[in-house]
């Protein structure tokens, strides 16, 4: 979900980004990171992007998720919980999320607290 300032609450346009390999060598390689999939953020409300293509996750090498705005310097952004340490924000039986890093545009992750996701991850696991 994406939140707004009170006097605009339209959704929020946004694309998701993903690329192989772990967040900490990830940040500053723009080039190693592929579009996704184009969808719309509603404030305070679930928002669902669809991918365009599947994207193949397999053990053990990780796969890193950016969902991306055009809201900054707006005060429209993607919702995001407190900090929180470095590690697991949320796991099951089949898959861990790693708690990320905010940023306010694709070239300016921060690299001081971890946030973690803030959503539901749909998946398949093929036979």
């Amino acid at each position: 979900c994406a939140v707004s300032p009170d006097d605009d609450h339209g959704a929020l346009p946004c694309t998701v980004h993903v690329c192989e390999g772990p967040l900490g060598a990830r940040l500053s390689q723009r080039s190693a990171w592929v579009e996704a999939g184009r969808g719309e953020l509603l404030h305070r409300r679930p928002s669902r992007v669809e991918f365009r293509h599947s994207v193949l996750v397999r053990h053990p090498s990780p796969r890193c998720i950016y969902v991306a705005t055009e809201g900054h310097g707006s005060g429209r952004g993607i919702a995001f919980g407190p900090p929180m340490p470095d590690g697991v924000s949320a796991e099951n039986a089949d898959v861990q999320v790693l708690a990320g890093h905010f940023s306010t545009r694709f070239e300016d992750f921060s690299d001081g607290a971890f946030y973690p996701f803030n959503g539901k991850l749909e998946y398949m696991i093929p036979p």
